[in-house]
Parts: structure tokens; sequence; C-alpha cells
């Protein structure tokens, strides 16, 4: 026989149909039915089924059992009649002898639906269940994004209310789709286990209502649902969000022999469901922002393009007539990196000495080997020398090398690194670390046009082109007594500055495109991963750039990789756009105002500002300058 109840307690209507013979009611967590309420017994009464009839026993309750208002120790309970216990009611609705199951499952539902009310919180939780959920709620607090606060909200109401699974399930255009599916651990589930029953989830949308099934096990029509069947589930509960637009719902149900959900965790769903509503009208105004950003950065880009095209053009207007030889493979969108190479042009169209003057990783010595490769040279080699590597001791042996049997036990002869750049190019990095005494041997080398090997007395002629790499300027590097004069005039034939990669950032992105097949084929850089990217200071230039992006295909776990693994790649959170656009101002003002000497009008018309302008923001970068005459 299946018995069907009614309980009503705290502003709450629930449905309970059960075949059990005995059923009990009380606060204890055993009894059938459980009424958290402080005017019942822990085990209050119970119902006894005997034949076709049913009877209610008090079981020696402190403030008794009730039906219809009269007080009994044990009755005949017919269909309709009320028991009252302390605050709670419980009508027998009817028992059957068996139910219908020609639709399975969505009949029950019906019924269940039609004794039930909208869910308030009503009566409150208890204060420690009430601290453990504001614990768990509290990285909602913290501004997370909001699938991530969706992430915790699920998690919580798993948490508290002592499910097995929860589904955050959204309506689309193909009907319902679980959005988020969560287990106990805080886990994702695997997609084989996220299944759900339409027909209960139909009919709480077209209700409007919560749903709360305490022991699906025992009901026969629930018991034929396949999902129902399949998953083997004992409670289940479905609570619609309230959701402008479209209908979303929460669903939680559990295995377990009693899953737990009575009235004390039912009254704290709302409480989900509303923070749940409000991180998805969160998400999706986001969403639409990032958009709008999105949309923005694509028109700043195009604007950055039309504006490098327009400074391309004034250039040309300027008399500034197009590049003889291919540097496609060197972006140069800024103005910089434009007169850097136009110089590296005409240095490929003659045989002058070469000095290149830009910080560590700025593509010093790739563009000494573009201007190799577009000159007449370029079939011949080109051999390259940190000079932070060249041994005081045996300079000349390096460069010139050393004759057949120079050195004891040495059957060889060796041509050195002039004789290996023969007809070539030879190109010395880091001249600021030359020694010395090797700048004698160069200077004698570079002077005369002829060397000698160690062990050799014959002179040789060096047919070769130098270049040379420095991170100072060769003035710098004189005044400092690091370099010597007579040596400055004889490898500076020209001399082509390269910019940092901050002062370039319109390149950055080209740069990025170029490096990326090579370290990291595969992977896609997203346009968070290249924002980011735009906010870093990249202080060490091309080559930071190029290790960043080798450390992130290696971090990253999938082919785009997150926002989480691009900053571990970076080295940490990124420097702020603004902070980055305030010290990238700051550095034009001071090249601005250095370039004038002092003269602010001069500065001033260089920056596009007016003096008074120029001034203030003297002053509020704390920038001082020499007083003008007159002032």
């Amino acid at each position: 026989m299946l018995i069907t109840l009614r309980v009503r307690h705290g502003g709450l209507d629930r449905v309970l149909r059960t075949e059990r013979d005995t059923i009990t009611i009380g606060r204890a967590s055993s009894c059938v039915v459980v009424v958290s309420d402080p005017g019942l017994s822990r085990t209050h009464c119970q119902l006894e089924r005997t034949g076709a009839r049913l009877f209610v026993r008090d079981l020696n309750s402190r403030n008794g059992t009730f039906i219809e208002g009269d007080r009994i120790v044990k009755s005949v309970l017919r269909p309709g009649e009320e028991i009252t216990c302390g605050n709670a009611c419980i009508t027998f609705e009817r028992m059957d002898p068996s139910p219908e199951a020609d639709d399975p499952g969505l009949k029950t539902v019906e019924l269940l639906l039609e004794k039930a009310r909208p869910v308030s919180v009503g009566g409150g939780p208890e204060p420690t269940r009430l601290r453990r959920m504001l614990e768990m709620l509290g990285p909602l607090l913290r501004g997370e994004r909001s699938r991530e606060s969706l992430h915790a909200i699920l998690d919580a109401a798993i948490a508290l209310l002592g499910a097995e699974r929860g589904f955050l399930i959204l309506q689309n255009e193909d009907g319902p789709v679980v959005e988020i599916a969560r287990g106990a651990g805080e886990l994702d589930l695997a997609r084989e286990d996220v299944v759900f029953s339409r027909g209960i989830l139909a009919r709480v949308q077209s209700a409007g209502v919560p749903l709360l099934v305490e022991d699906a096990s025992l009901d026969e029509e629930l018991g034929a649902l396949h999902s129902v069947h399949a998953l083997q589930l004992r409670a289940i509960l479905c609570v619609p969000i309230q959701r402008p637009g479209s209908f979303a719902a929460l669903w939680l149900d559990s295995r377990r022999a009693r899953g737990g959900f009575d009235h004390r965790d039912l009254a704290l769903v709302p409480l989900f469901t509303e923070l749940a509503g409000m991180a998805l009208v969160a998400g999706e105004k986001l969403a639409t922002a990032e958009n709008r950003v999105f949309d923005l950065e694509e028109d700043v880009e195009r604007t950055r393009a039309a504006a490098v095209e327009l400074s391309q053009r004034l250039d040309r207007a300027l008399g500034e007539e197009p590049l003889r030889h291919d540097f496609r493979r060197i972006p140069a969108g800024g103005r910089a990196m434009r007169t850097a190479l136009r110089l590296a042009d005409r240095a490929a169209a003659s045989d002058l000495a070469v000095v290149f003057v830009g910080p560590p990783g700025s593509g010093k010595e790739f563009l000494a080997r573009a201007v190799h490769a577009h000159s007449s040279r370029a079939r011949e080699p080109f051999v390259s020398l940190l000079c932070a590597a060249l041994p005081e001791g045996l300079v000349e042996s390096e460069l010139f090398g050393h004759a057949r049997g120079s050195f004891s036990g040495a059957e060889t002869a060796t041509p050195g690194l002039v004789g290996a750049a023969e007809k070539g190019t030879l190109f010395l990095d880091g001249l600021q670390d030359l020694p010395l005494a090797a700048q004698a041997v160069l200077l004698r080398l570079v002077e005369s046009g002829e060397y000698r090997r160690v062990g050799e007395t014959k002179a040789r002629s060096a047919h070769l082109r130098m270049m040379t790499a420095t991170q100072v300027s060769l003035d710098a590097l004189v005044a400092a007594g690091k370099l010597r004069a007579d040596l400055r005039f004889r490898l500076e034939g020209l001399a082509i500055s390269l910019p940092s990669l901050q002062e370039r950032p319109e390149d950055l992105q080209v740069l990025v495109d170029q490096i990326l097949p090579e370290v990291a084929p595969d992977m896609v850089l997203g346009t968070e991963a290249r924002r980011l990217f735009a906010a870093h200071e990249w202080s060490g230039n091309l080559v930071e750039l190029r290790a960043v992006l080798s450390r992130l295909g290696a971090l990253r776990t999938r082919q785009q990789p997150v926002r989480s693994e691009v900053e571990a790649a970076l080295g940490g959170a990124t420097r702020s756009l603004r902070s980055a656009v305030e010290e990238l101002e700051a550095r034009l003002v001071q090249r601005a105002v250095d370039a004038s000497a002092g003269n602010l009008s001069a500065a001033a018309r260089a920056l596009g500002l007016s003096r008074l302008g120029l001034r203030k923001m003297l002053r509020r970068m704390g920038i001082k300058t020499t007083p003008e005459p007159g002032n």
C-alpha cells in the first residue's frame, strides 16, 4: 500500500509517499518524517498500517499528539484528517492499493507540485550551520569571476546540504543544458555522470516552485524514471533560479539511504539560488563588458595600424625614400625602429664599419646579420664574438690564430676569428666588455688591415668588415675610460640605435606571432594573454619575450593557456596598464626636455603640448629642469 502524507511546517509544504507500514515522526534524524521543531519530542509519534486502516500512536511525547484538536494516545486516522505535533501539521491524504503507472514518474511529480509552495527561509538554520555557510560563501565576497562564483555556490550547497552531486541547469534553444556539474569534495563530474530527470525539471519549470523528493526509492513511479533508476537516486531537490530572460535551476541529489534533505536544508536553498541568479546576471554583464572591451581593442589596433601607415606616409612626404632591401621580418611600426631600419638599409649598401647601440636583448645581432645578409658579403661567413668571453692573455691567439707548431704539442694551424671571417663580417658583441689590451690589438688590425698569426713573421691581409654592438653609446664608453678614443672613430663608421621593446609597443604582437611558431607551434594566445603581454615591462626585451613564450609553451596544460599559466610564465602579476603608460609618458617627456637642452617651449612643441601644460606635467612627474634664461 502506498501512503501519501502532506507535511506543513514553517511556511513549507511537502508531500511524502511511502510504502512503509510504520512511519515515525519527530526531531530525530532516524525518523521517517523529520520535523525540526522544539515542540516535538525526538520520537514524537508514529503511524501504523494494519490491513486497510492507518492508526496514529503517541509515543509518550512531551507536548502530546492531536487529531482535529483532540489529544490522543492511539486512534484510527481517516483520509483527510490532520495530525498536529507541536507547530507541525501532517495530513493523511490517501492510501492507494496500486498506483497508476501509465506515465511513470510524471504523475507523482504532478502531485508533488500540486501541493508544493514557494520556499521561504522561515525559522532559520542553527547558528553553527549559518556560520559554516558564511565561511563557505566567503570567497564570493572577494570579487571572483562569475564561473568561479558559481562553482563556489554549488560546492557550498553540496557540502552544507550533504548532497552527492549538484548541477546548474540552464535552458537554451535546444533544451536544458548542464552548465556546471560538481560532486562532493569540490570535484568536477565526468560527462557520463551528468544525468538528471527532464520530467522533473519540466514540471519545476512550468510550476515555478521547488521540488523535494525525500526518498525516490520508495516511490514506484519515481523509481521507474530512467535517470532516477539508473543512478539509484534517493533524495532529489530541484529549485528554480530567478533569472531574467530564461529558465535556470539548481539540482541536488544523493544516492544515500537518507539524503538528508529536510525542512532545515530546504530553508537554506533560496540563499544559494539567489546567489546563483546574481552570479549568472553578473556573468552576463561581464561577458557583455568583455565583448565591448574586445571591440574597443580591435578599434585601437585598427587606429594604431592607421597611425603607423600615416606616419610612414609622412616620412615619405618628408623625403624619406623607400627601403632598397627587404627588412620585412623586422617589425617597425614606430619612428625609432623605422629610423634604425633606414640606417641599416644604407649600411647594407656600403662597406662601412657599423656599431649597433641598444639595451640587452634588443636584437642588435639579429639586425647585424640582416645587414650582412643584404650586403655584398652575403655569401661569406658572419663570425660573432662575445667580448666578455675573450681571454685577456690569449687575445692574439683567439683573434688571429697560430701557426703550425707554434705552441708545444700543437700540430695543426688555427686561423683564429679573423681568418674565419675572411671576406665576410666579424661581429664583436658587448664592446663595453672588451679588455683594453684587446683594444690595442684590435686597433692595430683596423688601422693596418693586416695581422700575424702567433708564431708567424709574415703579415696577412684582413679582408673583412667590422661590426660591433654595445649597450651604451661609444661617447659614454670613451668618457668612462672603457674604450680607446682612437679605436672608437675606426669602429663607428655608422651608428644604429635600437629602441627597447618598451619603446616599440606597436611591434609587440607582431613579434609574438613571429616567435610563437618557432618555440611552440601548436600554442594559441588568446586576447587576455596578449593583454597581459602588453602590460608587462619586458626589461629583457626580445630575449625575455622568447624565453617567456618558450616557458609558457612548457607550462600550459591546453592549446590556449589560461590566465594563471600566462602570469606564471611572466614571473608573477603583470604591471598595470596605467603604470606602464605613466612610465612611458615620463620617459618621452624627459627625452624631449633633454633634446631641447632645457628649452621648455621647444620641448612642448615637440610633444604637442602648451608650455604651461608641459610645466604642469613636469611638476606632477617630479622632473627638474634647468631654469631658462630670463626666468
